[in-house]
């Protein structure tokens, strides 16, 4: 069945109840039940232009924007509730989040990656030039990173067998 309202959906994402959240090109963002839209936020509501959605493994709905900015949403009687806002100072235009088995949140934006645990600060990843137009990600079976950039082509980041000597220990680096 076709949903009428919902016009160049550009990111579609679902949660275990049954949810789904749908953003559009003109930065719309939709919340349904099956089929029936139960939300909408417009983008000129409120001044920011919706990218990207993500539901978590707990059902809270991530959604990126335009403007450097996650928004983190539950659904309350199928309707959308801010809970907060993550800043990704210097980032723009969230193109994607992804969460790994690890309940780790990553960013993909245009102008580079940044990831969150569970409970965390933002870090930022320095993939040197490798920081323009990051529009996915996925991880593979050996836990190796790898990003896509319609720009750059694609990156592959793979876990290190060596560790920080300095923190372990409870040193500084300085």
């Amino acid at each position: 069945k076709i949903i009428p309202q919902i016009q160049y959906a550009s990111d579609l994402a679902a949660d275990a109840s049954g949810h789904i959240a749908a953003v559009t090109s003109s930065g719309d963002l939709f919340l349904m039940q099956g089929e029936k839209i139960t939300d909408q936020i417009n983008s000129l509501d409120g001044n920011v232009y919706h990218t990207s959605c993500f539901f978590d493994h707990t059902g809270n709905l991530y959604v990126g924007t335009d403007q450097s900015e996650v928004k983190v949403y539950s659904v309350v009687d199928d309707m959308l509730k801010l809970d907060h806002v993550i800043s990704l100072k210097n980032m723009s235009a969230i193109n994607r989040i992804y969460e790994t088995d690890n309940q780790e949140l990553f960013f993909c934006t245009e102008n580079g990656i940044a990831y969150k645990k569970e409970n965390s600060e933002i870090h930022y990843i320095s993939s040197g030039s490798f920081n323009s137009s990051i529009d996915n990600m996925t991880v593979d079976y050996q836990g190796n990173l790898w990003f896509c950039s319609s720009r750059l082509g694609i990156m592959k980041m793979c876990p290190s067998a060596f560790s920080e000597l300095y923190p372990e220990v409870g040193l500084s680096e300085n």
